[in-house]
């Protein structure tokens, strides 16, 4: 994986929100174009990409930084092309994925409660991505 990365001119380490410029965030988010299956790649990816966001938000302090920072990543995502925005995001979604419809049920209302800017309404799993339409809730 630190090979495909650096390969792409992009870095594994985690962002920092007050150092990571918009290009590292494009760069990185933009790796996300390149998975054509869902591999081990793919799925190394998503965990690196998960770890980046999510960590930081969930350790970003207080209910307002945590706010703040879930605007802030979901700022960055909006700002990508639609094909990126669409697959960055069902790298996220994914880490919440189970086969159990009444358990992915639950994760998908956790995640639509707590992180409503990066999963908005209008947001949904899998939605013409070739990586992720064999999963059963990707339409």
């Amino acid at each position: 994986m630190e090979r495909f990365v650096t390969s792409h001119g992009c870095s594994l380490q985690a962002f920092n929100l007050e150092t990571t410029t918009d290009r590292d965030f494009a760069e990185f988010f933009g790796l996300a174009k390149e998975f054509k299956t869902f591999d081990r790649q793919a799925e190394i990816y998503g965990c690196h990409l998960f770890t980046a966001v999510f960590w930081g938000i969930s350790y970003a302090g207080n209910a307002e930084d945590k706010d703040k920072m879930e605007a802030e990543f979901a700022r960055h995502i909006d700002a990508q092309p639609s094909l990126i925005r669409q697959r960055v995001r069902d790298f996220l979604y994914y880490t919440a994925y189970n086969p159990d419809p009444k358990v992915m049920a639950g994760n998908e209302l956790g995640l639509r409660t707590h992180f409503k800017l990066l999963f908005p309404e209008s947001y949904t799993f899998g939605k013409n991505d070739p990586v992720f339409q064999g999963f059963s809730t990707a339409k």
